[in-house]
């Protein structure tokens, strides 16, 4: 019995030589792979580059605009502040160092002050008498004086202190801008957070004070009291004073080499 069995059992290796033996669930995994293969070379899976998570169209698309709208809003405000706060000092601190009614001046800086921006910008600045006389007519013609040395102490290469300075001047004046909308949106987060965690401290079988959820009071609590503090009329009052320090210390650099050039020519042979 045993050497039929082997017999039988070799006579059907033989029959299956060089085939695949297939029982029904391997035979059914074959097929449905054949025919999923067969699907695809039919009709090709099309990828749109526009929905690939990687893509960046979609973002790009959702933020067409969104900052550079936001940092012009931010940038009208601080406009605004600015204007209000130069009529609340009486100019801006350009042209305060220039007057020569103002108290409390180095009388020895302004004089070289005034001689050099008058020198580099061709403009004839309003003696005492002018601004005695008509000091609204006095204040333009130091604006336009103000004006033509700003154009040419634009290389930020040349003068890299006005460049620092004046970014922190616009900074200064950007946030003291929109302190009030800044505020208002930390107290709001500040409050959000503080409800849901007293929402969560109602709940059975649920932490309120957990490390995340503390690391959020502090944060909300940190940037409302940023916000409270650091835009002050102080802080950008100094500022606008070191930019104009730097702005007229500029003038006296160009017109030392305005009036060195024509002497180096005379030296020549």
């Amino acid at each position: 019995m045993a050497a039929e069995f082997r017999q039988l059992l070799r006579k059907r290796l033989r029959l299956h030589k060089g085939q695949h033996l297939h029982t029904p669930c391997c035979s059914w995994v074959v097929a449905s792979r054949a025919h999923r293969s067969r699907q695809t070379v039919a009709s090709p899976r099309r990828i749109d580059a526009s929905y690939s998570p990687r893509s960046p169209v979609v973002p790009a698309l959702s933020l067409a605009g969104g900052p550079v709208a936001l940092a012009e809003l931010v940038r009208h405000q601080g406009r605004k502040a600015q204007e209000t706060l130069w009529a609340s000092w009486g100019g801006s601190p350009t042209i305060q160092k220039l007057r020569l009614l103002e108290e409390g001046q180095n009388t020895l800086q302004r004089e070289i002050w005034r001689k050099a921006v008058s020198s580099v910008t061709g403009v004839a600045l309003p003696s005492l008498r002018s601004e005695n006389g008509n000091p609204v007519r006095a204040d333009e013609a130091l604006e336009v004086a103000v004006g033509q040395l700003r154009n040419l102490t634009r290389d930020a290469e040349k003068f890299p202190l006005i460049r620092a300075e004046n970014r922190s001047y616009g900074f200064q004046r950007n946030i003291y801008g929109i302190r009030w909308v800044a505020r208002a949106i930390a107290f709001g987060v500040g409050l959000g957070v503080l409800a849901y965690v007293l929402w969560l401290a109602r709940l059975d079988h649920q932490p309120a004070l957990t490390l995340v959820n503390i690391l959020a009071l502090a944060a909300s609590g940190g940037c409302l009291m940023m916000w409270w503090l650091l835009p002050s009329p102080e802080r950008l009052k100094s500022a606008a004073e070191r930019y104009a320090y730097e702005l007229l210390q500029a003038a006296v650099v160009l017109d030392a080499e305005k009036n060195a050039t024509p002497e180096a020519g005379q030296q020549q042979p």
